[in-house]
């Protein structure tokens, strides 16, 4: 290789490591041509290190909004955006015009007057309270496609995707036990403007998918069916739509479906990552034994020894054992709570039996993965083993494993300093590959 074109990959390895971190973050305030106040912010994303594209969303006093995602052309040190629909007044151009290193001003002759100032790459928990971040949120969630398919035993599974115009790639993303597209609203909208299209699937039983028992018990008969359904996901959602790069981020139980998934599809994804993932359940020997015997005398669709119905008076912050994060507490409990469609209780038996099997299998496999994989270690956990995930990563050398001090078990709804690190760590890692 020439000394040239060494450089010139290392260059490309370095912008591309640090892609996620090197976008920026404004919050602006403004007035339109017919003089309507807004708020909103600005997202400017290097796509490469010729060209940048950026997402403006704004929220009217009437709680109307608009969003314009496109190309910026680069012309000295402003950005010239002529690209994007907007929901008051039909297509738009306007100019970014960086003032200072903090300060930005957005002109346009459609589009009016706004200045902002730099904030936090990634939303905030503080941003979280506000009206105007909340309706932004809500606008972008309102973007994404909720729909099923038929999966195993016939059961209908739902997903949801939002995708990019000319995406840079995929990401497909596995969800936790109880856990919908309504909890990774805050994560959707972060995703804006950086080039992926994005899936999730909402595992049977759970979310939008239909109650395996017709009510709020969680089951599965074998957990193949949730790899089983990650597949058909894959084949008839997600490859057709042709993305050049497909990457793999799970979370909890969706992140020991989707380890299961490395190893029985290996080479699938180009790289992912395992949050929290469930390789092993915080239950003692003994508890083991005793969940076989009780599926052994007829109790296998009967909700495990202290769950049941999910009782929303009961899911408090004080005793919650998933974040430090009140803001993210409430903004999840809030949305859960809204719809009871969501609802989901405790575990069978038999869900628990077959997620033993599962880290049972994921353990003696490990060593099949190929794909380069992020092992999130959540320290303060309550869930599951932390012992299994390392003896799970040192038999498998495509795994590095990296802990979180003081992180509990759901860091994508962690504190700031906490979420920051590890949404940066994942799409940085994603962009290396």
């Amino acid at each position: 290789m020439s000394t040239l074109r060494a450089w010139t990959l290392a260059l490309c390895l370095l912008f591309a490591a640090g892609l996620a971190s090197a976008q920026e973050t404004y919050t602006f305030s403004g007035t339109s041509p017919s003089g309507g106040a807004f708020e909103g912010s600005l997202r400017v994303v290097p796509v490469s290190p010729t060209e940048k594209r950026i997402v403006a969303t704004r929220v009217f006093a009437n709680g109307t909004t608009d969003e314009v995602e496109g190309p910026a052309a680069i012309s000295g040190s402003n950005l010239i955006v002529s690209t994007g629909l907007l929901a008051v007044g039909g297509s738009t151009n306007f100019t970014v015009q960086f003032e200072s290193p903090t300060q930005v001003a957005l002109r346009g002759t459609q589009w009016g007057l706004a200045r902002g100032t730099k904030t936090t790459v990634w939303n905030s928990e503080q941003a979280l309270a506000q009206p105007s971040t909340l309706a932004q949120l809500e606008a972008r969630f309102a973007k994404v496609e909720l729909n099923s398919f038929v999966g195993a035993e016939g059961k209908r599974v739902a997903y949801a995707r939002l995708r990019a115009d000319n995406p840079r790639g995929a990401i497909v993303f596995s969800v936790g036990r109880t856990e919908s597209a309504t909890k990774y609203a805050e994560l959707i909208w972060d995703l804006r403007g950086m080039g992926y299209s994005f899936y999730l699937l909402e595992h049977r039983g759970q979310g939008r998918s239909e109650r395996l028992l017709g009510d709020q018990r969680h089951h599965v008969e074998r957990y193949e069916y949730w790899v089983d359904d990650l597949e058909q996901f894959l084949t008839e959602v997600v490859r057709p739509d042709n993305p050049p790069k497909l990457y793999g981020w799970g979370h909890s139980m969706g992140g020991g479906i989707l380890a299961r998934h490395l190893e029985v599809y290996p080479g699938t994804f180009d790289a992912a990552v395992l949050s929290a993932p469930m390789i092993g359940l915080q239950l003692t020997w003994w508890e083991k034994v005793a969940v076989r015997f009780q599926i052994l005398i007829g109790k296998k669709k009967k909700y495990a020894k202290g769950k049941g119905d999910y009782d929303p008076s009961a899911n408090t912050f004080a005793t919650n054992q998933t974040t430090s994060s009140q803001a993210r507490f409430d903004f999840k409990t809030a949305r859960w709570n809204a719809d009871a469609s969501l609802w989901l209780g405790g575990p069978t038996y038999g869900w628990v039996r077959q997620a033993n099997r599962m880290s049972g299998a994921l353990k003696r496999h490990a060593k099949k993965i190929t794909t380069p994989t992020l092992l999130f270690q959540a320290q303060d956990e309550a869930f599951v083993k932390l012992k299994d995930q390392e003896k799970f990563a040192k038999k498998a050398p495509q795994v590095t494993l990296e802990a979180y001090p003081g992180a509990r078990h759901e860091l994508l709804l962690e504190s700031d300093a906490i979420r920051d690190q590890a949404l940066t760590r994942a799409l940085d890692w994603f962009a290396q590959h």
